[in-house]
């Protein structure tokens, strides 16, 4: 599992450590005691706001090593002074894959299982992490957080239709409501009770048709919990056309805005794949890549109110290139 606590002591003569944490100061010493027999510590917690994001030229191709000075950080329109920054982020790699396993993907399933175990072998070094999750009229916690790739394996091949297995506790759902396939709530548990404990790069990948039904939290709940995870969401819209035709629905996608929406303000993507393998595996090609590219800033904002408002965040390059990012954070305590 990966380190939880976010929080970090550093003394004024210590070196300035750029981790998440919160901005608050502390004096130590024992009252009446004299200076000279006691000096006092002097110890500064600080929040610093981690952000990775990639960026493409005009003909939507990676541009790598970039310096520092190409960049400029804007908070709620007020520029920011980067205190950190690489272009090969080293921070832990930490992957969901949240696998939708209604009735509606049963002939896609398949397909998600073996693309799903090659990209995870892919994509992850020794050091990073992974979970596996479904959610059909409950979400399920197949896999817990690891670096073991066996394991992984063998938590897709139990993915299943009608998974039977216990799910995770919904505090959001109420009682006696019809439920069906809670996208929307899968991404609030997961980023609330699993990812939000987590250091690193963080991206939830989401396999399903973007059909919500029954959930109790409508899609800018999840997106407000993903961006306080800092979560990059991914979403894949899986579908089997033939299943829709055959119950009389022929919008077998209609969930795709509320997908995109997610995608778009968690600094990730939405991708169209249908029912073709194909399709599948060139999606998570693109995200694998899309992860190896990522530049990383961090800074401590000018803003020290630990409010809870939402920060909106731009950055913007010299050379007017497109940048893919998340649209801000939650300044919490």
């Amino acid at each position: 599992m990966p380190k939880a606590s976010p929080f970090f002591a550093l003394t004024l003569s210590a070196a300035f450590l750029l981790l998440p944490s919160l901005f608050s100061a502390q004096q130590s010493g024992v009252p009446g005691t004299a200076a000279a027999s006691s000096p006092e510590t002097v110890s500064i917690v600080v929040r610093v706001v981690n952000v990775f994001f990639n960026v493409r030229d005009h003909r939507r191709q990676f541009v790598a090593n970039l310096a520092k000075d190409e960049f400029t950080v804007v908070e709620d329109r007020v520029p920011q002074k980067i205190s950190y920054y690489s272009a090969e982020p080293n921070a832990d790699l930490i992957v969901g894959l949240l696998i939708d396993n209604s009735p509606s993907q049963r002939k896609v399933l398949g397909y998600e299982q073996q693309v799903g175990d090659a990209f995870l072998r892919k994509v992850l070094e020794p050091r990073d992490t992974a979970l596996v999750a479904t959610v059909d009229s409950n979400v399920h916690l197949i896999q817990e957080f690891t670096h073991e790739q066996g394991k992984l394996e063998q938590a897709l091949g139990k993915v299943k239709v009608g998974d039977e297995t216990p799910g995770i506790k919904d505090a959001h759902a109420g009682a006696g409501q019809r439920r069906g396939t809670i996208i929307r709530d899968a991404v609030h548990m997961l980023a609330e009770q699993r990812f939000a404990a987590v250091q690193g790069r963080k991206a939830l990948i989401v396999l399903t048709d973007g059909e919500d039904f029954g959930s109790q939290l409508d899609i800018k709940q999840a997106i407000k919990a993903a961006q306080m995870a800092d979560m990059i969401c991914y979403v894949l819209l899986v579908a089997d056309p033939h299943y829709y035709y055959s119950i009389g629905y022929n919008d077998a996608l209609k969930g795709e805005k509320e997908m995109k929406m997610l995608t778009q303000e968690t600094g990730g993507k939405l991708v169209k794949v249908g029912a073709k393998i194909e399709r599948l595996q060139a999606a998570f090609d693109l995200i694998a890549t899309e992860l190896r590219h990522h530049y990383s800033i961090g800074y401590v904002s000018s803003n020290k109110a630990l409010d809870g408002s939402f920060r909106k965040l731009t950055i913007r390059t010299k050379h007017d290139y497109k940048i893919q990012v998340r649209q801000g954070y939650y300044a919490t305590p």
